[in-house]
């Protein structure tokens, strides 16, 4: 069998509710700060994240120097063969056209 409570409800009201006179607007200072505060603990875990996995994103390698991206590769330099000297190469617009006697 269910049992039956009295009528009378367990809530009890202490005051009516009232609307306020001006609006609340939020404190800016307290955003701002925690903004700043979530920002820097934010960047902290990034780093030791980065450090644990050794990641290097926005770091030079570890062995100091940075390779440029169209830095040639170390190795030998392949030779070249002289084509022409510099004296009878010719040059610029008429090159190769022989001059009139």
């Amino acid at each position: 069998m269910i049992r039956t409570t009295s009528g009378q409800s367990e809530l009890r009201i202490q005051a009516k509710a009232e609307l306020p006179e001006l609006p609340i607007s939020p404190i800016k200072i307290y955003h701002v700060a925690a903004a700043g505060f979530l920002a820097a603990l934010l960047a902290v875990g990034l780093a030791y994240v980065l450090d644990y996995f050794q990641l290097r994103i926005f770091l030079p390698p570890p062995g100091g120097r940075r390779r440029r991206r169209f830095e040639p590769t170390r190795g030998p330099m392949p030779e070249h063969e002289v084509v022409a000297e510099p004296e009878t190469a010719a040059v610029g617009v008429n090159a190769g056209i022989e001059a009139a006697p």
